[in-house]
């Protein structure tokens, strides 16, 4: 009968032969007589990974390394082959687990701290994030990447001036490199200093002629360079809302056929609900437009509910809370990060259930809708929202998502009154529709439908609410 060494043997030979199936089948029978043999997990390892099958490694961590004694004594070599397949999969939770455990007994190289650090990031775990940084930029104080990190992090904590001078001391350091003066340039974007981000953008064609992403900043930015002093013709988005400016409807029409490639889905639904209905039919019902009837309104929780008041001091006590957060609709408010991530606690588990449930419900009602929008119900994200005295909503869409909504955790008495329209909710169509917002309320829309708020005056109390998207 083969031994343990025969089989791995075997197994890398078959492997040297290009015969990855039988080297796999010799690895596996050789990790089943002596688990204890990290060099046998390490060839299994390389093997899944050479042909991309990280779900299937990540399965063989879960299975055989169940315990955590098991999970301490996995060699920091396989440790970071797992991560690294993790951090393909977009797997957080276990690249945060493993990654951090080798970042805490020894020096590790660059690209490590990265992966970490970007994991705690899309977790919205800021505090962790920026530790590691730290950490990381001490032996390496120049890298670009855990500066850029960094800056990102600074400004979801809403320390913009810090953030600002990290991206300019990317740019500094490496003055050739594309992304240093693209991030700085999407940045100041951010912050509305639009002549400067010209100057970047236009910067990273310099360096990279042609390059789309900055071309597309420059468009966003309504920035095109021109040449011989020539203006290029508008184009895309920017045509369509300078059309709508003057109401000239025949040549918004003309332009969304002419550019509909150019043009996102959802932006290009959000210009069509600027028509009026008889220029909308050419795109789908006109009540496809209509907020009256795409907009679906529930009860979610009753408005004394303890899941409530548990919920508003999540939001409160959220590291990311940061007042007026640069490049989002709030106004004269504080707004977070991502509250839907792996780490999120019970209460938000509770609401993203009963969101999914009134998600399906929604779904199965609509019938008007112009696009298929059937999100992934487990794609859910959002952030906690509360609105101060004068507090409000910039008129926007989710050009990010499919169907986006809310739900009200805390009005003030002017809010609920169905009297007034002080902080209501509203669709800004050619058919506008206004919600007056209650706790325990949900709303859910189409994402490409404007919307905006109502300044709310209450001195003595605020509106809080949870935003969120399904992708």
């Amino acid at each position: 009968m083969p031994t343990t060494p025969d089989h791995n043997r075997s197994g890398v030979e078959a492997a040297m032969r290009g015969d990855l199936s039988t080297a796999e089948q010799h690895f596996l029978k050789a990790y089943a007589a002596n688990p204890e043999n990290a060099g046998i997990a390490l060839n299994i390892g390389r093997l899944m990974q050479m042909q991309n099958r990280h779900q299937d490694l990540i399965a063989f961590f879960e299975k055989n390394y169940k315990s955590t004694q098991k999970q301490n004594s996995i060699p920091i070599q396989l440790r970071y082959m797992i991560a690294k397949s993790a951090t393909i999969t977009q797997n957080d939770k276990l690249t945060i687990k493993l990654l951090n455990s080798i970042n805490n007994i020894t020096s590790q190289p660059v690209d490590l701290t990265i992966n970490l650090s970007e994991a705690f990031i899309r977790q919205g775990q800021l505090a962790q994030a920026k530790d590691v940084l730290l950490h990381g930029l001490e032996q390496y104080s120049q890298d670009p990447s855990l500066l850029t990190n960094l800056a990102i992090v600074e400004s979801e904590f809403g320390y913009y001036k810090e953030a600002e001078v990290l991206y300019r001391k990317v740019v500094e350091n490496y003055p050739r490199q594309f992304l240093g003066h693209f991030n700085l340039g999407k940045f100041l974007a951010l912050l509305g200093q639009n002549p400067e981000a010209k100057q970047c953008f236009n910067k990273c064609l310099f360096l990279v002629p042609n390059a789309p992403e900055a071309q597309q900043a420059l468009q966003a930015l309504g920035a095109g360079e021109e040449n011989n002093n020539n203006q290029k013709p508008y184009t895309g988005v920017e045509a369509c809302y300078r059309a709508i400016e003057s109401k000239n409807w025949s040549q918004v029409l003309e332009t969304l056929k002419k550019d509909q490639s150019l043009i996102d889905p959802i932006r290009l639904q959000a210009i069509v609900t600027e028509l009026p209905s008889e220029f909308q039919r050419e795109f789908g019902k006109a009540s496809s437009y209509n907020p009256s009837e795409v907009v679906y309104t529930e009860q979610l929780i009753p408005a004394d509910s303890k899941i409530i008041v548990d919920l508003i001091k999540e939001i409160r006590s959220e590291a990311s809370l940061v007042w007026n957060r640069a490049g989002k609709p709030t106004r004269q408010g504080f707004q977070t990060h991502e509250l839907f991530s792996q780490q999120a606690g019970k209460n938000i588990r509770f609401l993203e259930s009963n969101l999914r449930e009134s998600l399906e419900i929604y779904l199965a009602e609509q019938s008007s809708l112009p696009i298929s929008l059937d999100p992934n119900e487990t794609s859910i994200s959002g952030w906690g929202v509360i609105l101060k005295q004068g507090g409000y909503q910039k008129r926007h869409i989710h050009p990010e998502a499919k169907i986006s909504g809310v739900i009200y955790l805390a009005t003030p008495n002017e809010t609920s009154s169905k009297e007034t329209d002080e902080g209501n909710l509203i669709f800004s169509t050619q058919s506008p529709l206004s919600i007056s917002p209650n706790a325990g309320l949900v709303v859910l829309f189409p994402s490409y439908m404007p919307h905006e708020t109502v300044p709310q005056k209450s001195k003595d109390n605020e509106r809080v609410c949870i935003a969120f998207n399904f992708n």
